[in-house]
């Protein structure tokens, strides 16, 4: 289990939450054949993990 101790619990769980997302994303793209620049979805969910790790 991932724990981001340094931010608060709130943060840490969506940090979470975003990158299974983005796991399961990355995967159902991969099995469509398609590529991750073809997913504007992607890029969303990696912005806003930076994002919350940026505060």
């Amino acid at each position: 289990m991932r724990r981001y101790e340094k931010y608060s619990k709130k943060d840490a769980r969506k940090i979470v939450k975003y990158q299974n997302l983005l796991a399961m994303l990355k995967y159902t793209v991969r099995q469509q054949g398609k590529t991750f620049n073809d997913i504007d979805e992607i890029k969303i969910l990696k912005d806003e993990i930076l994002a919350i790790k940026q505060v």
